[in-house]
């Protein structure tokens, strides 16, 4: 059975907040922006924002995304010849860059 209701709307919330942190860091820093300030632009409240993610630092490569055994999968799929450090980075990037076009931030 696929993903049901429900959780496709906790995926797409958290889809959500995570681009629009995104948005608000590239823009002003991420030193700059608040937790407050996410939930704000985001419009949803901060408890949302913390029932998604634990910290601020979180909303920008969460846990899951960065969890020892996607980094061995990413590691075990990588191409002859390249590095696991190699892998990993380009693996990274092309997620950061994905989720800035998807925030309006690169063409």
């Amino acid at each position: 059975m696929g993903e049901g209701l429900r959780e496709r709307k906790k995926r797409l919330t958290r889809q959500h907040i995570s681009e629009v942190a995104l948005g608000l860091f590239v823009e002003r820093g991420f030193d700059s922006v608040t937790i407050a300030e996410v939930a704000v632009a985001a419009e949803v409240s901060v408890n949302t924002v913390y029932n998604y993610f634990d910290s601020k630092e979180d909303l920008v490569l969460p846990p899951d995304e960065a969890s020892p055994q996607r980094l061995a999968d990413i590691v075990r799929a990588r191409r002859p010849g390249e590095s696991a450090a190699g892998a990993v980075l380009g693996t990274l990037r092309r997620e950061v860059r994905g989720r800035e076009r998807r925030v309006g931030l690169s063409p």
